[in-house]
């Protein structure tokens, strides 16, 4: 048995991995805690009469970002620890050793930050690639696509 047809399970178990880094906890655990959060969100919508709407978005926004899973969303490999962030790459690189590229960046508009509302991300976006103004990193990614692709 060669040593890439167990690379899927290691990818998938690499994955578990880095879920038990973001959440910390067991699935059970997980969803316990969402329920109390939902919990929290149905008392919060009760007491709206005693707050403004704009103060209720406030406190869920407030709750949402600071959970682990937005700051990864947010900063990508540098939303996890130092120690954590080595077990996230090696992933990466098993991923990209089988042709599959995960962007280190978190959300997509992390790729190339431009600082417009997600929904008007991708036109200017376009703009600087076409223009070749994207950060090295970003650049350093494409560019292990575009070798791995070509004959």
């Amino acid at each position: 048995m060669d040593k890439n047809s167990k690379l899927p399970t290691k990818i998938i178990d690499g994955r578990n991995a880095i879920d038990s880094l973001i959440y910390g906890e067991s699935e059970s655990k997980i969803v316990s805690s969402l329920s109390d959060k939902i919990s929290m969100y149905i008392n919060s919508i009760k007491t709206l009469e005693d707050k403004s709407v704009r103060q209720f978005k406030d406190s869920i926004s407030q709750i949402i970002s600071q959970s682990k899973t937005e700051q990864i969303k947010k900063y990508g490999l540098k939303g996890f620890g130092v120690n954590d962030r080595r077990k996230v790459r090696s992933l990466l690189n098993k991923c990209r050793s089988i042709g599959l590229y995960l962007a280190p960046y978190g959300e997509v508009e992390n790729f190339i930050p431009i600082k417009v509302r997600k929904e008007n991300w991708l036109s200017p976006a376009l703009g600087r690639i076409s223009k070749g103004r994207i950060p090295k990193s970003s650049t350093a990614f494409m560019t292990d696509i575009d070798q791995s692709v070509r004959f």
